[in-house]
């Protein structure tokens, strides 16, 4: 029991250490001024290069295929110098230029696209992901979808999002615990040749396979499995998924403790990967719920489980497991939380305070990310550079 107390008190104590403040930035000259808003504005309005051969390098607008029939138009008012267009069965990616006083038109049937550099924050799969972590899996199966249709002739290109909408397809169906669909997209992602040569992927299948194990009751054999695959790993994200799955199959064969040490592994190690820490932790109160026993009252383990709930649902109030955890609260405290502001005014502020912090030159009623108006998906500019792409 010392060592479980041990474990508490690391927990605890990072929870504990207060953040970083910033640093005071000097007031930025015009010209860095202007850059950064033009930086923040493209983030908002994500340009997409489409690489062919010959060295041909387009910057393009967002595809407005991506989007739901009546969202199209945010897309569509980018001003960029290509467009990505259907016609005659398939897509293209059209320029016009003008040479010597005459415009022409160029275009490259999408298919044969070399390479492609994609936004890192795309507002459409940072939406979906969303959807996931607030626990509505089928909103972001239906952007997934439209990702994953959209690629299909281009899943193994380099830079492709194919792979990204794959993952958030794999996490839906798994979060939905749909088995049998879950069973029949891995089988036509592994009738794919060369699946095994998208980064990332085969892992994730893995991952997938695994969870599925643990709704199967084969726990036993999930610990196995998922021993071989922590050791060598690298990547904390999947770090953070395997032992999410072990505690889950500890915590099945009743092993609590050792459930325990797993989880609490996620916030203190792996921290990082924020988006796994309220799981995590919601877990850790469970296990402490289930070894607390008559004999080990003094521990008050009840309390450490009651303050771990509390804080999910204060730090990650727009989780799902943020509602889960108000649900296992006793209602006293449920009450008292109830009057310091609901689950929704927390997660406005949280929302808030996250977007000052990422966003602290914001103009007044600006903030970052996607956005919901169809205004924040406009832009300006006639001209790109197309040697930017690396």
């Amino acid at each position: 029991m010392n060592k479980i107390f041990r474990y508490i008190a690391v927990a605890l104590f990072v929870a504990a250490l207060p953040l970083p403040a910033f640093a005071q930035e000097a007031a930025p000259a015009p010209a860095a001024e202007k850059s950064k808003k033009k930086a923040k504005k493209e983030a908002r309005t994500p340009t997409v290069i489409f690489e062919f051969s010959g060295k041909e390098v387009w910057k393009t607008n967002y595809p407005p295929f991506l989007f739901p029939p009546e969202q199209k138009k945010r897309a569509t008012r980018f001003k960029g110098n290509a467009n990505v267009i259907e016609e005659r069965g398939g897509y293209y990616v059209e320029k016009k230029e003008v040479v010597r006083d005459a415009e022409s038109v160029r275009s490259f049937p999408l298919a044969q696209t070399q390479r492609i550099g994609w936004p890192d924050k795309d507002p459409r799969l940072e939406e979906a992901q969303a959807e996931l972590l607030r626990g509505n899996p089928s909103a972001a199966l239906g952007i997934a979808e439209r990702f994953l249709a959209f690629f299909a002739p281009l899943k193994t290109v380099e830079g492709s999002p194919w792979i990204r909408a794959a993952v958030i397809k794999l996490d839906a169906l798994d979060q939905q615990a749909n088995d049998s669909i879950l069973d029949m997209f891995i089988g036509e992602i592994e009738a794919t040749p060369g699946y095994q040569l998208i980064e990332g992927l085969p892992q994730k299948i893995k991952l997938a396979r695994l969870n599925q194990l643990v709704r199967r009751g084969e726990n036993a054999a999930v610990l196995v499995s998922a021993d071989e695959m922590i050791r060598g790993q690298t990547n904390t994200e999947m770090l953070a998924r395997l032992h999410i799955i072990k505690g889950n199959a500890l915590y099945n064969l009743a092993r609590y403790d050792e459930a325990l040490n797993v989880f609490l592994r996620i916030p203190v190690f792996y921290g990082n990967e924020a988006s796994f820490v309220p799981a995590a932790k919601l877990a850790v109160a469970r296990c402490l719920k289930r070894m607390d026993k008559p004999e080990l009252r003094a521990m008050n383990l009840a309390g450490y489980a009651e303050e771990y709930l509390t804080e999910i649902i204060t730090e990650y109030p727009m989780s799902l497991e943020a509602k889960v955890a108000f649900e296992e609260l006793p209602k006293h405290k449920r009450d008292a939380l109830e009057a310091a502001g609901s689950m929704e005014e927390r997660a406005a502020k949280r929302a808030a305070v996250t977007s000052q912090i990422e966003n602290p030159d914001a103009e007044d009623g600006e903030s970052g990310g996607s956005g919901s108006d169809d205004d924040s998906y406009t832009d300006d500019s006639t001209t790109s550079d197309d040697s930017d792409y690396e």
